[in-house]
């Protein structure tokens, strides 16, 4: 430009703005913006596309038809898989109980408990109902029932149980539904010899005997029992779902056939009262409560772990801990659980005695509670199984005994 005779004749202004229109010349052919240079590539993609897509349809529609048919596979099976587990979990459900085992233990054990009272009254009838020559009591073999009836019902009624006190008055009602006890007197006109003095022809005193008549009094007392199977569909007669739900808990048995055996019934001391021999004067604490079952306990049932559980829960501090072995271990597992051990003998702890405590079993040593610290140091405890299975009676230990036992605070 510099060369071009017409450009040196310009003004500076006009070269100015001819200089400007070259450079943008020489950017647009050789830098395109790059706006420009999207636009080209997406046109060569578009192009490149169309291309394939006419040379390849075939496949391309073959492919798409695999891939759909993946997806409906796919989403199917996702159905089937959440409509199975929805499936898993409603059947469990259904078909099992809803409580903890300790919480199905314990429901059990409070029937079991009236049941028990029930039996132990029908034996005591010399001393309930005096003044008879002769008691009769039919029917008492029949008592007892098998547990997975009782749960199925409490659990189609109530669903899952966690406070034991909420559902004791529907299980007295089905007690009384199932239980009646009736009376009746008979009389029957016996004889009986007498010794008695007279006089003979010589006036001399004699002996002699004779028959008299007496009336011989009979109390015979009748149990009735009513299928509880019978009873429980009565009540749900007017209830389809909870009586369906119970028939299924029925059929399964909860999935806890091994936990509580079909058919059980209730392990009945004989001719004893489930509270028997008790003599707590001047002790600390009320009398034992038979009825009383502790929501956890971890003793077997009859047992003197069994009645401890049920003790300190009856007085307010219900042990928290299962196991705790037999009676003789409770000193270890209670220290291993945290609860403070000594050899110092104090009302309202648990007195554990090992197995060379002559007073304890050589075996399996013996667990109490301590209702009273005489003055000599000996103490008064309660307990059960020393007099029978389920029977609650109290002992003593001389102080010398005493000595050899571990006691355990409960937080009395």
């Amino acid at each position: 430009m510099k060369e071009d005779k017409i450009f040196q004749r310009q003004s500076f202004y006009r070269k100015s703005m001819y200089r400007q229109r070259m450079k943008q010349q020489i950017r647009n052919k050789h830098f395109p913006r790059i706006r420009d240079r999207i636009k080209e590539e997406l046109k060569k993609l578009l192009n490149q596309m169309v291309q394939f897509i006419t040379t390849k349809w075939k496949s391309i529609l073959v492919l798409a038809l695999a891939l759909f048919s993946l997806l409906t596979v796919v989403y199917s099976n996702s159905q089937f898989m959440f409509g199975a587990l929805s499936s898993v979990s409603y059947q469990l459900t259904t078909t099992s109980y809803l409580s903890s085992e300790e919480m199905l233990v314990a429901l059990n054990h409070i029937f079991s408990t009236y049941e028990l009272n029930l039996s132990n009254q029908l034996a005591r009838l010399k001393e309930s109902k005096p003044g008879y020559d002769e008691y009769i009591v039919k029917g008492r073999e029949q008592i007892g029932h098998d547990p997975h009836v009782l749960l199925a019902y409490l659990t189609a009624r109530f669903g899952e149980i966690k406070d034991q006190t909420s559902v004791e008055p529907a299980m007295k009602q089905l007690f009384v539904q199932i239980y009646q006890v009736s009376y009746r007197e008979e009389r029957e006109i016996r004889y009986r010899k007498v010794k008695e003095e007279v006089l003979d022809t010589s006036g001399k005193k004699t002996i002699v005997e004779k028959e008299v008549p007496y009336t011989y009094r009979k109390l015979i007392a009748t149990v009735s029992k009513n299928d509880m199977d019978v009873v429980i569909q009565s009540i749900f007669a007017g209830s389809p779902s909870n009586l369906e739900h119970y028939r299924i808990l029925r059929e399964t048995k909860g999935n806890l056939e091994t936990a509580f055996p079909s058919g059980t019934t209730i392990s009945l001391p004989g001719n004893v009262s489930s509270v028997y021999d008790v003599n707590l004067t001047g002790g600390n604490f009320p009398p034992p409560n038979p009825n009383h079952v502790a929501a956890l306990n971890g003793g077997y049932p009859g047992q003197c772990t069994w009645y401890v559980y049920n003790r300190f829960s009856q007085l307010g501090k219900p042990i928290q801990h299962s196991p705790m072995g037999n009676g003789g271990e409770w000193a270890f597992y209670a220290a291993k659980y945290g609860y403070p051990v000594s050899r110092e003998a104090r009302a309202g702890t648990a007195v554990c005695m090992p197995p060379t405590v002559p007073y304890a079993d050589p075996t399996y040593g013996h667990i109490a509670f301590v209702e009273r610290v005489n003055p000599d140091g000996s103490i008064v405890i309660s307990e059960m199984n020393v007099k029978g299975e389920f029977v609650i009676s109290t002992g003593y230990l001389p102080r010398e005994m005493a000595a050899q036992c571990y006691y355990i605070n409960f937080g009395l």
